[in-house]
């Protein structure tokens, strides 16, 4: 019994279009399909950087779409398929925030928390040259999904510098809503010849609660 090509292009337009949709954290499916897999969204190659979900989901977007259209005689299929995939990544930040806080609506601990780098940034306030002490304040967005009221957090690769570690800051949280909450932090810069200022956007953060963390790099 040989199998229909039809339905076969039409799941690899399906698949792909998931692969390079976005979720609410500004993630797509296809990065946390590989990162669930042990397989890192970012591959370092001849000089630069690979996206392979990304790769792989418009392959089989243009795949699947002009097979789809060759298997059913229909001379608008391309085009609303075209048309749909659009409107399904246009939806996917919506639908997946929406799905989230109803399905962690009653949860509490850390896994009913996202941390969310849109939105987040740190602003070097002072520099204290004598001692290499940085003032730095930062803005995070975190979604608290069920009931919790606080939770720790710090910021992590300030300015792409691993060498700066941050103590968590405890900040309280509204729960059932996307929080924007903001911690100050002190530190002293390891390396003596150091100067940082300024002020980094999307940046990495860890959370903690009741001794577990999560943290988005």
């Amino acid at each position: 019994m040989l199998v229909k090509p039809g339905p076969i292009y039409l799941g690899a337009t399906f698949v792909g279009i998931v692969l390079i949709s976005m979720h609410h954290l500004g993630r797509s499916f296809g990065d946390e399909i590989f990162l669930f897999l042990g397989l890192s969204p970012w591959v370092q190659m001849d000089g630069g950087s690979w996206h392979p979900p990304v790769i792989f989901g418009i392959l089989l977007l243009i795949v699947g779409i002009r097979g789809a259209s060759r298997s059913y005689v229909h001379p608008k299929l391309a085009k609303r398929l075209i048309i749909g995939c659009i409107l399904f990544a246009m939806a996917s930040p919506t639908v997946s925030k929406g799905v989230m806080f109803t399905v962690k609506y009653f949860a509490s601990g850390i896994s009913s928390l996202d941390y969310a780098k849109e939105g987040s940034s740190c602003s070097t306030v002072q520099y204290s040259e004598d001692v290499k002490q940085l003032t730095t304040i930062c803005t995070f967005t975190v979604y608290n999904y069920g009931e919790e009221t606080n939770v720790r957090i710090r910021p992590i690769r300030l300015m792409n510098d691993e060498t700066i570690e941050f103590d968590f800051q405890s900040v309280e949280l509204i729960p059932h809503q996307k929080n924007s909450v903001t911690a100050e932090y002190r530190v002293y810069a390891r390396d003596s010849t150091a100067f940082y200022s300024g002020r980094s956007n999307e940046i990495g953060a860890e959370l903690e609660l009741f001794g577990e963390t999560k943290s988005d790099k």
